[in-house]
């Protein structure tokens, strides 16, 4: 599970329909909580980066914030 969705609406979490773009919105925050609740912790501080960004994509189009990995030879 992922810590950031702690407090989620269960209705979300284990709907078998899909997502209203509103429930996608209130589910892609859950990096940033996630981060959140670890950030006061020393021990979590290196993994930080990846709790916020573990949903990010090469190309962009992950989220929280569409970071892109460009590549020059």
């Amino acid at each position: 599970m992922n810590i950031g969705k702690i407090g989620f609406s269960e209705n979300i979490l284990r709907k078998p329909d899909m997502l209203t773009e509103e429930e996608k919105s209130i589910i892609r925050k859950h990096p940033l909580i996630g981060e959140s609740i670890c950030r006061p912790l020393l021990s979590m501080q290196s993994v930080l980066p990846a709790i916020r960004s573990h949903h990010e994509r090469w190309d962009g189009t992950g989220y929280p914030d569409g970071l892109r990995v460009t590549i020059s030879l």
